[in-house]
Parts: C-alpha cells; structure tokens; sequence
C-alpha cells in the first residue's frame, strides 16, 4: 500500500513537471519583479525597462496591433519574448539562445 502511494507521488510529480516545461510561461521575472500575462505595455515596461529589441505587427481589419519585446536576460539564462496585443501581455516564451553580459533591467538601471 505504501509503495503504491509513493509510486502514484512520484508519477504525479513528473507528469506535472513535464506538463509545465510545455504548457508556456504565465510569467516573467526582472529581477526581483515579476509580470504576468495581462499585465500592460507600460507596467511591463516599469518593471523590465525598456525591451533589447521591439518587433511590431500591425493588424488589419479585425486583426489587432501585436509587439514582440526581446529581453536579453544576461549570461547563461534564456532570452525570452514577451507579446503584447493591444498593449497587453498576451504571451511568454523562453527562448532556445542564451543571454549575454548583463540582463537588461540591469543594464537600464531599473529600480528592484
């Protein structure tokens, strides 16, 4: 009986693990700040500092305006892009290519 518990433990465990590597990211850590899908342009801004880079989408018809904000998140950690339609955080992805020098809320002298 015992043994069984702990099996079916463990098997939760690593299935929610692998769920969460997939199932994307709700949210992104500057530092010690923290945003979260739904947050605004400008807060996200407040909190990160302005992005490495911004690529801009614009929609037509009943397609809206998108962003895609490249964060550099300094050595050894993952870049990541935050997507923004209509000026709210839509998605996160964590990136494949590693950060270089210092992150850019640090390098832009962002209050944590």
């Amino acid at each position: 009986m015992r043994k069984s518990v702990l099996l079916l433990v463990l098997f939760g465990f690593v299935g929610f693990s692998i769920d969460s590597c997939f199932a994307g990211q709700s949210n992104f850590r500057c530092g010690s700040k923290l945003v979260n899908l739904g947050d605004r342009a400008a807060e996200v801004k407040l909190k990160c500092g302005p992005p490495s880079s911004v690529d801009a989408v614009s929609g037509g018809g009943a397609k809206r305006a998108s962003e895609s904000w490249y964060y550099n998140c300094g050595d050894g950690s993952f870049n990541s892009i935050l997507t923004f339609s209509a000026g709210v955080l839509v998605q996160i992805d964590v990136l494949d290519s590693r950060g270089s020098g210092l992150p850019d809320w640090v390098r832009n002298n962002v209050p944590q």
